[in-house]
């Protein structure tokens, strides 16, 4: 997700676990199935994080690319 300029965290600033990038994954498909409701969910959300962000403990930060 680099070429993005995207990375997942997790909650405490980290890289996310293996755990957690499992369960976000699991949580993408079946909120992206319901109508992506589950992408939705970040238009409601005070931080702007989806419903795979909160069920798994991550965040998706923005970052710099190095030159």
């Amino acid at each position: 997700m680099r070429a993005w300029g995207l990375q997942v965290q997790s909650l405490n600033g980290t890289s996310c676990h293996w755990q957690q990038a499992l369960l976000r994954g699991i949580w993408a498909l079946l909120g992206g199935s319901f109508l992506g409701l589950g992408y939705l969910w970040s238009l409601i959300d005070h931080e702007g994080r989806t419903l795979q962000d909160h069920r798994s403990g991550t965040r998706l930060i923005r970052v710099t690319p190095h030159r």
